[in-house]
């Protein structure tokens, strides 16, 4: 059996899995940040409503 050749697919397999966790590592960052994006938003809209509104009804008889 060729040594360098089972050399170079253990050298392939492991920049294949480190290339994996980079890309994990990555789509994490950027799915933490969208969540804060979000969080935000809402904690936004949440402030911008008026509490006095929806408390009681007009009526004309």
């Amino acid at each position: 059996m060729d040594v360098s050749g089972i050399s170079a697919a253990s050298t392939a397999i492991s920049a294949n899995e480190l290339k994996q966790s980079v890309d994990i590592a990555v789509l994490k960052k950027a799915t933490d940040a969208q969540t804060e994006q979000v969080n935000a938003l809402l904690q936004g809209m949440t402030a911008a409503q008026h509490p006095y509104l929806g408390q009681s009804i007009d009526l004309k008889i």
